[in-house]
């Protein structure tokens, strides 16, 4: 999974970054890859981090639903 992450965020940051370069921001240049590519690793990051903290918090007994809800 790991590889396949890799292999996707290198493809669509490169991609990204070819359509910022088409499109002309920021200011005549486009911005690198690894910008696009490290914006998109950290992304799904937070999303997964995210989404398992919400399933551990629905997986808690029920007295600690208090807890869940200051998501």
């Amino acid at each position: 999974m790991a590889a396949g992450t890799g292999v996707a965020a290198t493809r669509l940051g490169i991609l990204l970054a070819y359509d910022s370069a088409i499109t002309g921001r920021p200011a005549g240049r486009g911005w690198p890859v690894s910008f696009f590519v490290v914006t998109l690793v950290v992304g799904g990051y937070l999303v997964t981090h995210a989404a398992l903290q919400l399933g551990d918090c629905r997986r808690a007994r029920p007295d600690a639903e208090r807890a869940c809800s200051a998501l």
